[in-house]
């Protein structure tokens, strides 16, 4: 994850970064503290009128002696409202969940990231139930605008919408990158001397159908869109001047590109007993296979093909407790003729862009990425606003194309704190 995405969610900021700018994060920790201050007087007069019954969150370990009720959580919202002298009314305890009720945190952040500058987001996340059934899961609509200093916009809608018995699935990606970016080669051997800068505009458009065929277990087909335009590579004035050939031009045979498409059709293989996505807990498994075929027919650069294997598992650590030990190990593999270049797996590109924490996006990038991360989630404060994550992670590339041996190991390693933005959606 990027560092900006440290300072907004409070995953932690990772120890090689900590030494490259001091003095920058702590200022990005204090203007966020600021504005989240700013949200919290606007959303303390919202909430004391509110008479909103919150749904039961499911915690998937019969075992947890974790059963308090929603009315003795506490959330951001509720330290405002504490703050301005303010009251937040609920119904009494109810183990029916509300549907079409809609759930809304707010993420602001003010800071400065590497490859950003000082930036500007709003992340907004909207949670409902389709249905009131006690194993309903719940849906999510995620919206994180970011403007940055370095003429950067950049623009997700993320969805996954569930229908009423959890029949059907449909999971959309939608975004829009302004974006001038920093690069740095193939393979995991690259260092900060390889950097490369490359613009570009963006746009993404995934759109996944999947259909009930087993308990917690769907499956379907989508189409995918990844369309870059108005590519410019920068190269540094050391690289003119040396007459080197980067990374990029010798991929696409000695040239720059000024489009590239990746266009293809999908198949979907899901299996998932988690509940709630935002903020998952004890006993949840998710695993999920994604086939992507890209074809010139439907305007994909080369016809080439993709698999995505996406594996995590949440336990109860230690036994009764509400803390949270979880694994994810994510597979990220090209086949065929050769994606576009902007299109090869790269650090930070996954969906919610939590790949690589420790280092910022597009670090490294190969034909093949395999990553494997561990975090452990604990409870500072009984009434559950506050708590602390730790985590350690590991990603390889493969080499420079077309060699696609994997030969060097990349670990990163963070803490950080958490907060609960929403207990309604249990997001933290």
């Amino acid at each position: 994850m990027t560092a900006k995405k440290y300072i907004q969610a409070g995953q932690g900021l990772p120890i090689g970064l900590w030494g490259k700018g001091k003095s920058a994060f702590a200022l990005s920790c204090l203007l966020c503290f600021l504005f989240i201050c700013m949200y919290g007087i606007a959303s303390a007069q919202a909430y004391a009128a509110s008479d909103e019954t919150p749904p039961a969150i499911k915690i998937d370990s019969t075992h947890t002696k974790a059963n308090d009720s929603i009315s003795r959580q506490r959330d951001i919202n509720d330290v405002f409202a504490t703050w301005f002298h303010q009251q937040r009314s609920y119904e009494k305890d109810t183990s029916a969940k509300k549907a079409h009720k809609l759930y809304v945190s707010l993420i602001p952040g003010i800071g400065y990231a590497e490859e950003n500058g000082f930036f500007i987001t709003a992340e907004v996340i909207g949670a409902f139930y389709t249905s009131n059934d006690k194993d309903a899961n719940i849906s999510s609509i995620t919206v994180a605008p970011d403007v940055t200093q370095k003429k950067q916009i950049i623009l997700p809608i993320v969805t996954n919408i569930w229908t009423p018995g959890n029949k059907l699935d449909f999971q959309s990606d939608i975004r829009y990158y302004l974006y001038p970016s920093i690069t740095y080669g193939l393979g995991g051997n690259t260092t900060p001397a390889d950097l490369d800068p490359i613009n570009y505009q963006f746009i993404r458009v995934y759109q996944q159908a999947l259909k009930k065929l087993a308990p917690d277990l769907v499956g379907g087909v989508g189409y995918n869109l990844d369309y870059h335009y108005d590519i410019q590579e920068t190269p540094t004035a050391s690289d003119v001047e040396g007459g080197k050939e980067t990374d990029f031009e010798k991929y696409d045979g000695g040239h720059v590109l000024p489009t590239s498409s990746s266009s293809g059709l999908s198949l979907n293989l899901l299996y998932d007993t988690r509940r709630n996505l935002l903020n998952p807990v004890a006993g949840g498994t998710y695993a999920n296979i994604f086939l992507r075929q890209n074809l010139t027919a439907l305007g994909s650069n080369t016809n080439y093909e993709s698999a995505l294997l996406d594996f995590r598992k949440y336990f109860q650590f230690p036994y009764g407790s509400r803390n949270v030990l979880a694994f994810w190990n994510y597979y990220w593999l090209t086949f065929g003729g050769p994606p576009p270049y902007l299109d090869l797996p790269s650090t930070n590109w996954d969906t919610y862009a939590t790949s690589g924490r420790g280092y910022i996006q597009d670090r490294f990038r190969g034909r093949d990425m395999m990553y494997l991360e561990a975090e452990y989630r604990m409870n500072l404060s009984k009434n559950g606003l506050l708590g602390a994550v730790v985590f350690s992670n590991l990603q390889a590339f493969s080499q420079e194309w077309p060699n696609n041996s994997i030969n060097t190991l990349i670990p990163a390693v963070g803490a950080g704190l958490r907060i609960k933005m929403n207990k309604l959606s249990n997001t933290a």
